[in-house]
């Protein structure tokens, strides 16, 4: 049987390619905020099976940096774990 974490693990790169083209598309607000929900929840379940993508994805996530670190933390706990790739 496998742990949560290696099942989401399993559907990442998918998962990740298709909403790396919704932030590449510069879509609507909901879109967005959507697309880096949806990756800090994939992050924060797949834990270290995140650190093959992070390198690719981070890039992306880095133009959306552009808030105070309070706000992060405010965000949501999925936050700080993804908060914690880019440092």
């Amino acid at each position: 049987m496998w742990s949560a974490e290696e099942e989401i693990t399993e559907f990442l790169e998918p998962l990740l390619a298709r909403l790396s083209e919704v932030l590449g598309r510069r879509g609507s607000v909901e879109s967005q905020l959507s697309a880096l929900g949806a990756i800090s929840s994939a992050a924060a379940a797949a834990r270290t099976g995140f650190r093959p993508y992070a390198a690719a994805v981070l890039p992306l996530l880095r133009s959306y940096m552009n808030i105070t670190e309070v706000s992060v933390d405010s965000l949501c706990p999925s936050s700080r774990l993804l908060k914690n790739f880019l440092v």
